[in-house]
């Protein structure tokens, strides 16, 4: 069976938390800070597709490092910015954090994402294939943190810089930065080489 191209949603149980949102602990984002402050503000207009293909996204703005436009769940096309981030050793301390919640794991997708100031992401939900099997992790990298509300249903959080959070995205969610700079999250879809949620 190809994993990457089934509709996983309709064979096997969802990877889902019961929570709105789900606190991991403050992770140390300097090293994080270290490397995006080198990326030039141009390179944060050339690729368009995340949001060309999702309007709920509009507004934001993408920097892929691990991302395919098919969702795939396995095998992960690892962009330039992966090796010049050193992703592997950046990611390295939040998958160990992760990892006293969950069983050892991986990244499926990986993306840097900007909210300019004063823009929403609107409400939606992600559904479907990898999705579902997939735990949708957020770490404020740069923002005015109390200014950024995440909203999932109807519960309303504001998430300090550093904080590691999953948002359910499987719920109507949004967020809104009501901020005067450039919110910038490092989100990530972490699953479990156990195969919870798509092996039984």
């Amino acid at each position: 069976m190809d994993f990457n191209n089934v509709n996983l949603r309709t064979v096997y149980n969802f990877m889902n938390i019961k929570e709105n949102f789900k606190d991991y602990g403050k992770v140390d984002i300097q090293p994080w800070l270290d490397k995006v402050s080198q990326i030039p503000t141009e390179e944060w207009d050339r690729y368009t597709w995340r949001q060309d293909a999702n309007p709920m996204h509009g507004a934001s703005k993408t920097l892929a490092i691990i991302y395919d436009n098919d969702f795939r769940h396995f095998n992960g096309t690892k962009h330039e910015l992966y090796h010049r981030l050193d992703f592997e050793k950046l990611i390295d301390p939040l998958l160990k954090q992760l990892e006293h919640e969950y069983n050892w794991g991986y990244i499926v997708r990986a993306v840097l994402v900007r909210l300019p100031a004063g823009q929403s992401i609107k409400s939606h939900k992600d559904v479907g294939g990898s999705y579902n099997l997939s735990h949708r992790i957020h770490v404020p990298l740069i923002c005015e943190w109390d200014k950024v509300e995440y909203i999932v249903e109807e519960e309303r959080r504001f998430f300090e810089i550093g904080q590691m959070f999953e948002l359910n995205n499987m719920r109507q969610h949004e967020v809104n930065n009501r901020g005067s700079i450039d919110r910038i999250n490092l989100l990530f879809d972490f699953a479990e080489f156990s195969g919870k949620g798509w092996w039984y």
